[in-house]
């Protein structure tokens, strides 16, 4: 009788132990089938989030014309480079260069000249070099027409200069033709043999950034001399330096 109900016991526990067993193996493969449906969800939310950034973006681009891009690399491009028009005009209408520093024509020109070199080692936008091409034009021409127009009273007249060499002081245009020319060859042999160096870049993009921010000096010492703004436009203030 004992081993009967031994025997009951020990079937009815192996009986149990299936039963977990079953009970264990369904609920284990619920888990995965959940978590396989889980996931599939996750990689449709994911496919579906990428389709609506695709079509977003494609709507952005597509809503920006591409003119508008143009016209303003257009107008950053030309616009400094127009302002000296007024200047020029202004000193043929006169027929006279008073109140005007070539000094400003010295600084712009070394300048955007320094910058085209810089272009040569750290490519920036086209359109700054094209505007900085315009500008060294520009102030090549507003140049010629000062030296023309020059007052009476320059010091180059009487020889009276009291700068080394007579700098920027010239008698001539051919002289400051020679002077930029000399400019232009010197940075171009350093620039062959430096030009890999990027320290020797940086500096190039420092120096022409420090020249342009020293725009308003020679025409602020000009007016104070003259004690007048004569001969001054103040449309050449919108192409004044802005430091940031």
């Amino acid at each position: 009788m004992i081993g009967n109900f031994g025997c009951q016991a020990c079937a009815a526990g192996l009986s149990r132990r299936e039963e977990y067993k079953k009970t264990e193996g369904r609920r284990r493969r619920s888990v995965r089938r959940r978590g396989k449906r889980l996931a599939s969800w996750r990689t449709e939310r994911s496919l579906a989030s990428k389709r609506i950034h695709k079509i977003s973006t494609l709507t952005a681009t597509s809503m920006s014309p591409s003119w508008l891009s143009t016209a303003a690399s257009i107008g950053m491009a030309v616009g400094p480079p127009l302002v000296y028009a007024d200047q020029a005009a202004s000193i043929i209408r006169k027929r006279d260069a008073t109140g005007f520093s070539r000094d400003v024509c010295a600084i712009l020109l070394l300048a955007n000249i320094t910058r085209c070199f810089f272009w040569l080692g750290n490519h920036f936008e086209l359109a700054l070099l094209i505007q900085s091409v315009l500008m060294i034009l520009a102030q090549l021409a507003l140049l010629y027409i000062c030296i023309r127009y020059r007052p009476t009273t320059s010091p180059e007249n009487f020889g009276t200069s009291t700068r080394p060499f007579s700098f920027w002081q010239w008698s001539t245009y051919t002289q400051y033709i020679e002077f930029l020319a000399g400019f232009i060859l010197l940075e171009a042999i350093l620039f062959l043999i430096l030009g890999r160096s990027k320290v020797f870049v940086s500096l190039l993009g420092f120096v022409a950034l420090g020249l342009e921010s020293t725009l308003p000096i020679p025409q602020l010492i000009s007016n104070f001399k003259q004690r007048s703004l004569y001969g001054f436009r103040r449309q050449r203030n919108i192409n004044m330096p802005r430091i940031s």
